[in-house]
Order: structure tokens, then C-alpha cells, then sequence
């Protein structure tokens, strides 16, 4: 896989995990803004919903550095989901390690769905979700399901897709 090098500060242990929080709100965030939807997908005046299922901690880490901030030209609101049928009003859903038992009927759910489905649980691409990432000491990398992008008409930009493993589990 390549990686994207991000830095991550030294530190004491609460400092270290409060800044690998802020590092991965911050490539989740520049993750979307290398998406790109249907136009038809969200109404224009629409918030763009950034959806966190079981990592109350990255969520409320989000919640904190998204203030004023806008995607796409549409205000960033990060909401926590606790069930499965609120995921389809999000534009990014990122879905924590903690709820890995949820992964095979969410992606069933969302099928052919214009969310674009974010997450670090091992073998996520291959169930059907849209990207998987994973940490490696100061290093992120990507996995992206090219069958799954493609068939929620979701568009990633070259520059992105440069940095990551493309894959097609339906072939």
C-alpha cells in the first residue's frame, strides 16, 4: 500500500491519542473533499453530514473541529448514529472497530447508496464498503473498492486515488 506520512506529535499518552484523534478527523475530512457525489444526490442547501457509528471519541473530536468549517460549499455537521437506518442522510459515514458486527447489514443497507463509507475494521473493502484505512505507526494507508465507489456513483479524484490500493473484490 502507499501511505500518506502524517506526523504525529510525541508526547505524554493523553497528549498522543488527542492528537491521533485530531490527525484522523483531519484526513477524514480531506478525504471528502476528494469525493465527489451525483448531483442529484443532496439538495444544495443540504448540510453535509459527516455520520459516526461506534467511535463516540473520533465523533465528539469531529464535533470540536469542524466548526464554520464548509465541504463542498455546505456546512459540515458531524452526527453520532446509533441506528443503521440514519446513515442514509450522511455523505461520509465512518464506522468504528467497535461496531464491526454492524458492517455486513450496513453495506447491505447502503447498497448502490451515494454514502461513501469509511472505516479501519480489517476486510471492510472486501465486505463492500467504500474505503478502508489503516494506521501504521506515523503512516496512513488506503484501501478503495472501486466496485463499491462505482456503484454508489461516488467519484474520488486521481490525487487520492494515487495514494491507495485499488481494489475490485467483485472480480
Amino acid at each position: 500500500m502507499v501511505a500518506i506520512a502524517l506526523l504525529l506529535s510525541s508526547g505524554a499518552v493523553g497528549q498522543e491519542g488527542s492528537q491521533r484523534l485530531r490527525t484522523k478527523v483531519w484526513v477524514l475530512l480531506h478525504l471528502a473533499e476528494f469525493a465527489e457525489w451525483p448531483q442529484d444526490s443532496f439538495p444544495p442547501s443540504a448540510l453535509f453530514r459527516v455520520c459516526v457509528l461506534g467511535d463516540p471519541l473520533l465523533a465528539v473530536a469531529m464535533q470540536g473541529q469542524v466548526a464554520g468549517r464548509q465541504i463542498h460549499g455546505q456546512k459540515v455537521e458531524v452526527q453520532i448514529v446509533r441506528r443503521l437506518e440514519q446513515v442514509r442522510q450522511c455523505r461520509l459515514a465512518f464506522v468504528g472497530v467497535a461496531s464491526v458486527r454492524h458492517v455486513a447489514p450496513l453495506l447491505e443497507s447502503l447498497q448502490g447508496s451515494n454514502v461513501l463509507t469509511v472505516s479501519e475494521a480489517p476486510g471492510f473493502c472486501q465486505a463492500g464498503g467504500v474505503v478502508e484505512m489503516t494506521e501504521d505507526a506515523d503512516r496512513y494507508h488506503f484501501r478503495v473498492n472501486m466496485d463499491a465507489a462505482e456503484s454508489g456513483r461516488l467519484g474520488l479524484r486521481a490525487q487520492f486515488l494515487a495514494l491507495a490500493e485499488l481494489v475490485h473484490p467483485g472480480k
